[in-house]
């Protein structure tokens, strides 16, 4: 499961397409932010990272979205613990 990072808000792109929950939008090139393997277990650690994810969060504005390919159909996602580390260099 492949995790991208969108900086602009989807409900103003036309592009995607409104969800229960959310929305459906292409991957934009470069977007990639980390991966999650489950590797046939029920859960899967995750790192997320990247220059876009960067900007996000210094604009204080971002939307996360997933790509599963091969899942199968139904089920919940997660995420749990969640906790961020922000490393700034000078």
């Amino acid at each position: 499961m492949a995790f991208h990072v969108r900086l602009g808000d989807p409900g103003e792109d036309p592009g995607c397409q409104p969800l229960p929950g959310g929305y459906a939008c292409p991957a934009e090139p470069g977007a990639r932010v980390g991966e999650a393997a489950f590797a046939g277990t029920s859960t899967a650690s995750l790192v997320l990272e990247g220059a876009g994810l960067t900007q996000g969060v210094r604009e204080g504005r971002f939307w996360l979205g997933l790509l599963g390919e091969g899942l199968p159909a139904g089920g919940t996602l997660t995420l749990k613990d969640l906790r961020a580390t922000v490393v700034v260099g000078f």
